[in-house]
């Protein structure tokens, strides 16, 4: 085990567990990666049978993850080596890190098929494609297999296929279709097999019953939970009644409701039949007359729950129950041929698709874990029931133990490729696991958490090492649950929220079985948190707080959000002007709490500054931005990568624009926005002379017209720019697209144009990424100028914006705004979960037809002749499916942006009517005993629906309902965790924080502004005086640089000795002041500089076999193959002399380096050298002479490290001999220039002499400077 790390005894288990398959469910911040890493070293380390690195196989989620694997490995192996230093395993260990089987499964996947390519008829050189290349083939493939099923005589099923799945104006919502359905399919380790299977359940058997159909059963359970919330409202009517002023002649009728649905929920546990006929049966009573003396207010609250109970009934009888039973198995025969169709256009597309990558050598992403099983496993096998194959075996043989990374993130067609890469046998299975289902948020992306919670569910769980393995059937299950990040009041709030919602009925996970436990140990520079305050901040910005009336029955009834069909969802509503001016009153409200924090802090002496602080949110489309413009105003700084908004971006949409119009001039818009643009630069007035010249026909032959009027400013505008198009236009047909886009950044100067504008640095990186994005489309499939345009044009359709490019590093003072997604994995001392009321997206449970691993393919049923369609019984069922998992999801979001605390947590939303909304979350359900509220989960609309009423019967929330002026007579749960909650209005302004009263401050600053004195006598002037005019003594050191190259030191005792200065040129002394340079692409010729020539021929010199004769022609083969190795480019091959190294290795010190005893070639080093020998200190102005600083034990002290690399060293006869080697330009016989040269490199090669024998402990005896063409100088 790791030493030096106080382990838990959980996490050890988790570390010395083996035998057996091992799950590890880490919960939030218990430190899952230390313990992957801590189980590797242990592996390695273990003293009776330690384990090779290359013997393992580790499997991370991204590329940054193995990245971050690889970094901590080889960390932990270097603090055991420090530990062991003659360890010679050790040492091996780390020269396997870089050999190791440490990745993605991806790449596993790739090398894999790499390997064995030969067994799919794969080229070797296979090159995968990037996501958006994949989606535009994959696009442009489907558009041409319609093209032929259009041609195609018998299509007659395709065109009612069309016409009912296809859209209104076109077929493209088809092709989405069939294109979702291809990628749901590739998930699944059979396809082809699930394909066929859902199709075969749209045919039973004649003698088929509707219960056996796989949908009944999920219905059933939908109903049941609806049932149960309808339940929960109507006893809380009841409840009402029998309150001291409560309308009490109404409890009998709420009597007969409960007993109404309380037979339906039994009738669920039925038949369907008998379902049917209990929603049919029921009636509702009318209310009796209400005492005179009852209180208004609780009798119109018994009015809305009730009301509300009988809406949803009639709902659910509506949706489900409005057709009789036998009706729905006659709609699966009229549906079926329409889905054996899709599935047979899906199948036609994943053969046509197969042989287009085929024929141009790539692959896709699914295609490497499909290829992967497929060579893994043996012919033959029959779905569910894979073998390994030969190749399977030989890897089972290789790897001794197979890590998992973040297993709840895997889909089926991965856990199937790790299972077959993996022993399973009873004794030797060798499979860890660790991961937290309660994290698994990409089920967008197909990711699977049941095959997490299936093992769960079968592997014995292990308390302590005294559980014997022996006992276990398929595995171990271990739980981490002591959360090392986060305060402990933030843990108990987490496990207060999510004991109440994360249940197995709705939430999927039994969360009271594995709550966090506090165990976080900080440094004692940390034991004192940032705040004093560690309460969990909940506010609530009310957009009506004037409101005091109760909502009417319709008010409330609108936000029940319980349809299937009309639930709420993140519309337009919630983007709409008033939902943007919201999240700009939300964003204006995080931007006070910030800054009232910060100055907080100070006040306190804490260390917090913005880059402690996050602000994450559910989705940053749009979102983002509007904070990004408020933090702005309010001076913070904060930093969004946003996914979208790139190709909005003006510099970007001006040369996309000019793009277009070099592909086709006859297009007005994008014409008019590069005249209008400053590129050309013409004004409106401008633009409406030149229409005037040719009112008809395109607006370019009005341009063509006008260039050719009576020379003038506009016509000499348009000239100029008709040729520069003339020329690009020339330059799109011959040339490659980044080097037109080069030209046109060159030619017009639009970059530097672009450069000093209002966020310049952003749009420059903007522009290089446009370039850069163009070469990348150079190395794909397509080609030519007016692919690339479509391309773009696909990449919008798609909604696949890029994001703004990147032109900020990771460790700037900025508030993070991200995604919770993009948040995951990470930590931070404040968190602000902010948008809290943003509907659930809900929007894809409206789609024509719905997808569902274990249900199959629910289609609408659509008439097209009448114009109407209602969904099927799949549909109905995926539905109702596809809501609980995603209710599910949203929860374990909620988990995952709660648990990035570690400081303080900061939850806000925004309501329209909070009176409103605390009546409904008071209606929530009985927690008496602290019951969780499954039936409530499933109608919550947002993250605000669900902490909104686990909170609201809280004693330290009860400012909730008092603010609104309701006396509610709640159940109130108490627990270890503190909240303190915060309603505001939404005329919210961001306060001006002052560090002292204004009025002091700017007396003060006045006095010091005229000189004056402030006035009193502290006695202590001379000490004052002394104290504000001390100077630092070894202020010469302050600005210069702490660690030097040899080429560096040499430059400061070029520019700063008189002696040496006439040997630097005017040209290299502006050479040495110049900036920051221009992109690679920018510069005026890529020929490679002096300094780029010099490396080229160091590097051959580097790695010339000096073994045999060497001849000018062994020479340039040699050079030849540096090149096709990729050690040289093309360029550097191309400037390095044959000839003059050919002249080295025949002068008298090249016979010398050819037969020496040892030779060592670019040898780095790095040592300390005494800083007055380097910085002479004789700075103008210093309060210290050199003399006097030099005698000081301070300045004799500071050392200035110097890092170098030798180009060669002879070892002869117990002594060395320094070479160094100068490209630099000589005559020959000049040695007068080789003499001044000699003097500028002197510094340079006594520095190499010194390392050279303070490394290898043995004296130099010779020094040469060897200046090629010219010859040798011995100093």
């Amino acid at each position: 085990m790791s030493a030096g790390i106080n382990w838990t005894e959980e996490q050890k288990l988790a570390i010395n567990t083996t035998g057996c398959n091992v799950l590890v469910s880490a919960s939030a911040g218990t430190g899952k990666t230390s313990v992957l890493v801590g189980r590797i070293i242990n592996l390695i380390v273990n003293q009776e049978n330690p384990v090779d690195l290359d013997r393992l196989l580790v499997v991370t989620f991204t590329n940054a993850a193995a990245a971050e694997m690889r970094g901590r490995i080889s960390q932990a192996l270097a603090d055991e080596l420090d530990r062991k230093p003659f360890s010679m395993r050790l040492r091996r260990q780390l020269q396997l890190i870089n050999k190791s089987s440490i990745g993605t499964l991806h790449s596993f996947c790739l090398d894999l098929i790499r390997q064995n390519f030969f067994k799919i008829g794969l080229d070797p050189a296979i090159r995968v494609l990037g996501e958006d290349e994949a989606a535009l083939l994959r696009a442009a493939t489907c558009e041409e297999l319609f093209e032929l099923r259009y041609d195609s005589k018998e299509n007659s099923i395709f065109t009612s296929l069309v016409d009912c799945y296809g859209g209104s104006r076109d077929d493209s919502e088809l092709q989405g279709l069939v294109l979702r359905l291809y990628d749901f399919a590739r998930s699944t380790p059979n396809p082809q097999n699930w394909l066929k299977t859902a199709v075969k359940s749209f045919y039973p058997s004649a003698d088929t019953d509707l219960e056996d159909l796989p949908w009944i059963s999920v219905l059933k359970n939908y109903l049941s939970c609806r049932l149960k919330t309808i339940l929960q409202f109507t006893a809380r009517a009841a409840e009402l009644c029998l309150k001291p002023d409560g309308p009490r002649g109404y409890f009998g009728a709420l009597q007969d409701d409960l007993v109404n649905i309380n037979n339906l929920i039994r009738c669920c546990s039925l038949s369907w039949a008998e379902l049917h006929k209990a929603f049919q049966e029921i009636q509702f009573l009318p209310f009796s007359r209400a005492a005179k003396d009852v209180g208004e207010e609780l009798k119109k609250q018994v009015k809305v729950l009730r009301e509300r109970g009988k809406r949803n009934l009639k709902s659910l009888a509506e949706e489900f129950f409005s057709r009789e039973p036998g009706e729905y198995l006659s709609e699966l025969e009229t549906v079926a041929p329409l889905v054996n169709e899709l599935v047979k256009l899906v199948l036609d597309f994943d053969e046509v698709y197969r042989q287009v990558k085929k024929a141009q050598g790539v692959v896709d992403f699914s295609d490497l874990e499909q290829y992967a099983l497929q060579i893994l496993s043996a012919p033959g096998n029959e779905p569910g029931d894979l073998v390994p194959s030969e190749v399977a075996l030989k890897l089972q043989e290789r790897f001794d133990h197979v890590l998992v990374d973040e297993y709840q993130d895997i889909n089926e067609v991965q856990d199937a490729v790790l299972n077959l890469v993996s022993r399973q046998s009873a004794r030797g299975s060798n499979l860890f696991m660790v991961g937290d289902v309660k994290q698994s948020i990409y089920r967008f992306r197909l990711a699977e958490p049941g095959l997490f919670q299936a093992r769960q569910n079968v592997f014995a769980f292990l308390e302590s090492e005294t559980c014997q393995i022996d006992n276990c059937n398929s595995g171990i299950n271990l739980c981490l649950t002591n959360n090392m990040r986060s305060t402990k009041n933030i843990i108990d709030g987490v496990n207060f929220i999510f004991t109440l919602m994360m249940t197995p009925g709705v939430g999927e996970i039994d969360y009271s079985k594995s709550p966090l436990e506090f165990g976080a140990t900080r440094p004692s520079e940390k034991l004192t948190p940032f705040f004093l305050n560690d309460a969990i901040e909940f506010h609530l910005l009310n957009s009506n707080p004037n409101t005091v009336e109760l909502p009417d029955d319709e008010d409330v009834l609108e936000t029940s959000g319980e349809s299937i069909g009309g639930e709420l969802q993140e519309d337009t509503v919630w983007e709409s002007f008033e939902g943007i001016e919201g999240r700009r009153v939300e964003a204006r409200y995080v931007a006070g709490r910030i800054k009232e924090m910060i100055a907080e802090a100070r006040r306190e002496g804490k260390n917090l500054s913005y880059r402690d602080m996050a602000v994450l949110m559910r989705s940053t489309i749009q979102t983002a931005g509007i904070f990004l413009e408020e933090f702005s105003a309010a001076g913070i700084p904060a930093y969004a990568e946003s996914a979208t908004g790139y190709f909005q971006a003006s510099e970007v949409k001006t040369i996309i624009s000019l793009l277009s119009v070099i592909d086709n001039p006859r297009q007005d818009i994008p014409l008019a926005g590069v005249l209008r643009s400053p590129l050309v630069g013409i004004g409106v007035e401008g633009m409406a002379k030149v229409r005037l010249c040719r009112k008809e026909g395109d607006f370019y032959d009005a341009v063509l017209a006008a260039a050719g009027m009576p020379s003038d400013e506009l016509s000499g505008r348009l000239v100029a720019f008709l040729a520069m198009l003339k020329r690009w236009r020339a330059m799109s047909r011959q040339c490659r697209l980044p080097d037109l886009i080069h030209d046109i950044y060159r030619k017009t100067g639009y970059y530097d144009y672009a450069g000093g504008l209002p966020g310049g640095d952003q749009r420059q990186a903007n522009l290089r990424a446009l370039y850069d994005r163009a070469c990348q489309y150079e190395g794909t499939v397509f080609r030519g100028l007016y692919r690339f345009l479509k391309y773009i044009e696909r990449l919008q359709q798609n909604n696949r914006d890029l994001g703004s490019a990147r032109a900020l590093g990771e460790n700037e003072d900025v508030v993070r705004i991200m995604s919770i997604h993009k948040s995951k994995g990470l930590e931070f001392p404040v968190v602000f979960v902010v948008s809290l009321d943003r509907p659930f997206n809900l929007q894809d449970l409206n789609r024509n037809v719905l997808l569902h691993k274990k249900l199959g393919i629910g289609p609408q049923l659509v008439n097209v002749t009448d114009r109407y369609s209602y969904p099927t019984l799949p549909k109905l069922a995926l539905k109702a499916a596809l809501k609980m998992e995603t209710i599910a999801e949203e929860l374990r979001v909620l988990y995952v942006a709660m648990t990035r605390a570690r400081e303080k947590l900061i939850l806000i939303g925004r309501v329209s009517d909070l009176r409103k909304e605390v009546i409904k979350w008071s209606n929530a359900g009985d927690f008496k005993e602290k019951q969780p509220f499954e039936p409530y989960l499933i109608s919550a609309g947002s993250f605000l629906d669900l902490l909104g009423a686990a909170l609201i019967r809280r004693h330290d929330a009860e400012t909730l309902y008092q603010t609104t002026g309701l006396n509610l007579d709640l159940n109130t749960l108490n627990d270890l965790s503190r909240w303190e909650v915060k309603i505001c209005g939404d005329d919210y302004k961001v306060p001006v924080v002052e560090e002292e009263p204004a009025s002091q401050s700017s007396g003060i600053l006045e006095k010091v502004r005229k000189l004056e004195s402030l006035g009193g006598e502290c006695g202590d002037e001379e000490k004052i005086e002394h104290l504000l005019g001390w100077r630092y003594p070894l202020n010469c050191f302050s600005v210069k640089p702490a660690k030097l190259t040899v080429t560096g030191l040499s430059e400061h005792s070029l520019y700063n000795d008189e002696d040496n200065s006439q040997l630097v040129s005017p040209e290299e002394k502006a050479a040495h002041r110049q900036g920051a340079r221009r992109p690679n692409f920018l510069q005026k010729t890529n020929a490679l500089t002096g300094a780029e020539k010099g490396s080229a021929v160091h590097l051959v010199m580097r790695h010339l076999n000096l073994d045999g004769k060497l001849t000018r022609e062994s020479i340039c083969a040699q050079i030849a193959d540096l090149q096709k190795r990729e050690i040289l480019t093309q360029a550097q091959a191309d400037v390095v002399n044959p000839d003059h190294l050919l002249a080295f290795f025949e002068s008298p010190l090249g016979e010398r380096v050819l037969s020496a005893n040892k030779i060592y070639r670019e040898t780095p080093f790095l040592i300390a050298v005494p800083a007055h020998e380097i910085y002479p200190c004789s700075v103008e102005g210093d309060s210290l002479s050199e003399k006097s600083l030099a005698a000081s034990t301070a300045f004799v002290e500071q050392t200035v490290v110097v890092q170098g690399i030798i180009d060669c060293l002879l070892e002869e006869e117990g002594a060395l001999v320094v070479i160094d080697y100068k490209t630099d330009y000589i005559s020959s016989g000049n040695w007068e220039r080789m003499k001044e040269l000699a003097g500028r490199y002197r510094i340079q090669i006594e520095m190499y002499a010194r390392a050279a024998q303070s490394v290898l402990t043995l004296p130099v005896k010779e020094k040469f400077l060897y200046f090629f063409g010219a010859g040798p100088y011995r100093l």
